[in-house]
């Protein structure tokens, strides 16, 4: 293993096993563990749209030892809302740039007892849909945003603005 590797991975353990980032900022806490996700997975998928398919993201956080994976195969349509994540992103700004997007997932998300909620329209008429999924525990939540967000209620219009500004930063090439 090389220098720059060992190093990567022990400031990438380091961030995880304290929760808090470089900058001091520390992941939201929730009222109790029970509220806490144990994943998040989200993305962007386009149905209607030749050439687009859906890149997700899955960031687990379980204990001390948060991973990021992503899926650009477009599993989710081949395998009807299944998406697996592969490849395995060790990208400090990415685990930053996720970081962030928990610590803005609305506390109507973590709290309700629905397993899945539509926004808006999703990917009608060829506009595309945000798809944001968290695991707590057992349970499993599935959102559907519709990707045009000016008519959705604040916090998931928010929300729906804050994935998207995400998902940007982190299908920047370097």
């Amino acid at each position: 293993m090389t220098y720059l590797k060992f190093i990567s991975g022990l400031l990438l353990f380091a961030l995880s096993a304290f929760g808090q980032m470089p900058s001091g900022t520390q992941t939201k806490s929730y009222e109790t563990k029970h509220y806490y996700p144990s994943y998040i997975l989200f993305g962007v998928f386009c149905g209607e749209c030749s050439g687009q398919g859906a890149t997700m993201y899955r960031y687990n956080m379980i204990g001390n030892s948060n991973t990021l994976y992503v899926d650009s195969t477009d599993s989710y349509f081949k395998n009807y809302g299944k998406v697996i994540c592969k490849t395995q992103i060790n990208d400090i700004a990415k685990f930053q740039i996720v970081n962030k997007l928990v610590q803005q997932i609305p506390k109507t998300f973590l709290k309700t007892d629905k397993t899945e909620q539509t926004f808006g329209c999703p990917d009608c008429t060829d506009g595309c849909g945000i798809y944001f999924e968290l695991g707590q525990g057992t349970t499993t939540k599935k959102f559907y945003i519709d990707y045009h967000t000016s008519e959705l209620e604040k916090e998931t219009k928010d929300f729906g603005e804050f994935v998207k500004e995400a998902l940007m930063q982190l299908n920047k090439k370097k």
